[in-house]
């Protein structure tokens, strides 16, 4: 059983913003406006209501589960989230000093509010450079497999209560937090940098999505992304033959090729990563600086997962496929590409890993595309604060 809260809020936002769905995606989004059954708080699944369907009456059983971008394994080897967490610590600092701040204009608890600010912020950038593509999806999938599993057991609660002898409709109802800013998006020959909590649809997760058994759950709804400030991207299909309800919505999927999606489970960019502040109070102005500070995985190593990014994204874009990068491999393709000749095989104990060859006859023309492709898409900044 989940947090009620966050499941009504999550139930309340799906309704709130798919105003703009039409014909069965709009129907299925409807179930979820029923009347509430009467039950015990705690039952399985998350809501059971009294819908309709065309016009006619259905009793639908709602399970509802939050992916957490923002994860990691605890002693018992589940991924533990922490988005709420820093959403709860963020209200917790808040409540705390903002009367005290706004009416008595005390100093001393102003420095105390930003210090403590200042850590938790340190504990945020912590989370964000530890977490990878692949933890991301295999949270996913421990998530979705822990719930479809129980589809029995939702079912029959559901049927228990069925006095009216209604059909039923069973709903899975997923909850995506990550964040993806400054990866760049890649649709045909269009690029554009993406923006902060946005989750694209990725066909990992579609994957994941063809393994519910359309006898046991009717319908998926997937909140992605979103915030207090911008909505999430809201998708409602059948189950079964996923990736066909996709297509027939235009409902854009992407591939991942980021150069964190070849790094095994248990790794990440960093090795006991430690991230500092220091505050500084200029007036009426407080600046925070970061210090970053660890082992980073080796320029070969990260070079060898870049190349097999770049290789994937360089035919995926002759195909016009879509998908999604890196800020390397983005350079690697949008600039090197022109200086490519060949690609080198490397095949060592059992892992294949993909080298290109590049000819470079003028270096400085080489760099002055590098410099104008970090200024186009504002990485000067980002690139030089990875390098000290």
């Amino acid at each position: 059983m989940g947090d009620k809260n966050i499941e009504i809020r999550c139930l309340e936002k799906v309704i709130k913003y798919s105003k703009s769905q039409h014909g069965e995606s709009k129907r299925i989004i409807d179930l979820l406006k029923g009347k509430d059954v009467e039950r015990d708080f705690d039952e399985r699944p998350d809501f059971v209501k009294i819908s309709k369907y065309n016009g006619n009456d259905v009793l639908v059983g709602i399970e509802h589960f939050q992916i957490d971008g923002f994860s990691k394994k605890n002693k018992y080897g589940k991924y533990a989230g922490s988005t709420i967490k820093h959403e709860n610590e963020v209200k917790r600092i808040f409540e705390k000093y903002h009367k005290d701040i706004i009416h008595d204009h005390n100093q001393m608890v102003l420095n105390n509010s930003m210090q403590e600010v200042a850590e938790h912020i340190c504990e945020s950038l912590k989370y964000s450079e530890l977490k990878t593509y692949v933890q991301f999806i295999s949270n996913f999938d421990e998530k979705l497999s822990n719930h479809i599993k129980n589809a029995d057991i939702y079912f029959k609660s559901v049927e228990n209560l069925n006095n009216n002898n209604l059909p039923i409709k069973m709903i899975v109802l997923i909850e995506v937090k990550n964040n993806f800013s400054g990866m760049f998006i890649n649709e045909g020959k269009n690029t554009k940098k993406l923006t902060e909590n946005v989750v694209p649809l990725f066909l990992d997760i579609v994957y994941l999505l063809e393994t519910i058994d359309s006898k046991k759950f009717d319908y998926i709804i997937l909140s992605l992304g979103g915030d207090i400030h911008k909505q999430p991207n809201i998708i409602a299909i059948p189950t079964g033959n996923v990736r066909s309800h996709l297509q027939k919505r235009n409902i854009k999927v992407y591939n991942y090729f980021g150069y964190d999606r070849f790094l095994p489970e248990d790794l990440s960019k960093w090795k006991d990563l430690n991230i500092n502040s220091l505050i500084k109070n200029d007036s009426d102005e407080f600046n925070i600086d970061f210090k970053f500070s660890g082992d980073i995985l080796n320029v070969s190593a990260r070079m060898s997962l870049m190349f097999c990014g770049y290789y994937l994204s360089y035919n995926a874009r002759k195909i016009k496929s879509n998908f999604i990068n890196d800020s390397i491999v983005q350079l690697l393709l949008d600039v090197y590409t022109e200086y490519l000749i060949d690609w080198h095989f490397i095949e060592h104990d059992d892992i294949y890993l993909v080298k290109p060859l590049f000819v470079v006859d003028d270096n400085e023309l080489l760099n002055k595309k590098i410099e104008e492709f970090k200024i186009k898409w504002d990485l000067i900044q980002k690139n030089e604060d990875e390098n000290d």
